[in-house]
């Protein structure tokens, strides 16, 4: 079951922002394969983007992670000083930034 769909999510992507609690966070709402297969892929970084090292993201501590309209929730890439998170499948978009928040936190 769809956890949401493109039309539900083309304008929430300010108010998705909002509730993950970051230093640095970018969204970007996929449509590769058509709007039928909609997805959210979120680069979050836990460190202030003036710490990062020569201002490049990736030398950060970072995630970037991916949503799919299904709520499978997968860690494609993180830093090395991170612990990497577990791919997970959830019922609700609100369930999946509570998720995350928990995870990059700890």
């Amino acid at each position: 079951m769809a956890i949401f769909d493109y039309e539900t999510i083309k304008d929430k992507g300010q108010e998705i922002i909002e509730k993950i609690n970051a230093e640095y966070k970018a969204i970007t709402i996929s449509t590769i394969g058509g709007v039928e297969n909609v997805s959210i892929i979120l680069h979050l970084s836990i460190d202030k983007k003036e710490t990062w090292q020569n201002g490049i993201f990736h030398n950060s501590r970072y995630y970037i992670l991916h949503i799919d309209k299904n709520g499978i929730i997968e860690n494609f890439s993180c830093s090395h000083m991170v612990k990497k998170l577990r791919k997970k499948t959830v019922k609700t978009l609100q369930e999946a930034l509570d998720y995350i928040n928990n995870k990059i936190r700890s």
